[in-house]
């Protein structure tokens, strides 16, 4: 799937989202995708990497983004119960590597820096817009918790709700050589899962590499604040920084399984399993727009529209 169909059925998922939860009475806020935002990793210029040497230099900014896209792997240990993980509890952990951006109005992905999972023919070097194609940026989480459930929605016949809270870290992080954030490396943001946050495994334990869909709605909080007058991290066109809380930042991807694949057999009171999954997709960021009361109506109108025709076509059938 493309970007920009990426970004427009996760919008389109998240506003249904939020506008369910607001006809509920809990909010009424709709996340809007943010359009033409920076990613400005010139704010770790003279900064230094954990086990100290020269100052970070050289580092530019993706400006006018659409979207960041990443790759990366991770490994999920699910619990079983008599073969089943229905309601039983999962852990994950890995990375997402930071691979390029795509500008506003456009379709050609921009490299960044030097991607782990990319292929090799970086074009950026000296004098480039990220001219230190020795470093490389990645979002490393650990602990990530969660219930694997098969009552799910649209029908799936498996899905992933996460549990915020419960100890997890996620740290997106400036790195000269590897993703071993023990090792010459620079925590440029942290990020909190808040609601909602999940998945849809239509097969997961059924066959080989069978894929899942991942939404997950994290707020950010910078790791150091620029030197003087500088931006933040991520800002605004107008060059505001973006501070989360308001702004979500929103990770869409596609999840494929690897190995094992499969649940496993046998009347067992208790197994955990641990599956490797492969991870793409899309990085966003969104704000909450609460609608006008106008504005509400007609969504509230038109959905009263969209269940009446419904009715009708029943009844004619």
């Amino acid at each position: 799937m493309s970007g920009q169909k990426l970004k427009h059925a996760m919008l389109g998922a998240a506003a249904a989202g939020a506008l369910l939860v607001g006809l509920a009475g809990q909010a009424n806020a709709v996340p809007v995708i943010l359009d033409g935002w920076n990613f400005n990793l010139s704010v770790a210029n003279g900064q230094f990497f954990s086990g100290g040497g020269a100052a970070i230099s050289g580092l530019g900014n993706a400006t006018v983004v659409d979207h960041l896209d990443y790759a990366g792997r991770s490994s999920v240990t699910q619990h079983f119960v008599a073969g089943s993980a229905n309601g039983q509890t999962f852990t994950e952990s890995g990375f997402l590597d930071i691979t390029d951006y795509v500008k506003e109005t456009s379709v050609t992905p921009i490299s960044i820096l030097f991607p782990l999972t990319g292929n090799s023919g970086n074009t950026f070097g000296a004098g480039s817009t990220f001219s230190n194609a020795g470093y490389h940026v990645y979002l490393d989480f650990t602990g990530l918790r969660g219930i694997a459930s098969t009552v799910c929605p649209g029908g799936a016949a498996g899905c992933i709700t996460f549990t915020p809270g419960m100890g997890e870290v996620l740290r997106l992080i400036l790195d000269e050589s590897d993703t071993d954030p023990t090792t010459r490396s620079l925590v440029l943001a942290t990020y909190t899962i808040i609601p909602p946050s999940g998945g849809t495994f239509p097969a997961f334990f059924g066959g080989a590499g069978p894929n899942g869909t991942v939404d997950i709605t994290m707020l950010e909080s910078p790791a150091f604040a620029p030197a003087g007058p500088a931006a933040g991290l991520f800002t605004d066109s107008a060059g505001n920084n973006l501070a989360s809380p308001p702004t979500l930042h929103l990770l869409n991807m596609h999840a494929l399984c690897v190995a094992p694949c499969a649940a496993p057999t046998g009347a067992l009171l208790g197994e955990d399993v641990v599956f490797s999954i492969d991870n793409n997709g899309n990085y966003n960021l969104a704000v909450n727009v609460v609608p006008e009361p106008a504005t509400l109506s007609l969504l509230g109108a038109g959905l009263a529209l969209m269940g009446f025709g419904k009715r009708r076509r029943k009844s004619r059938s």
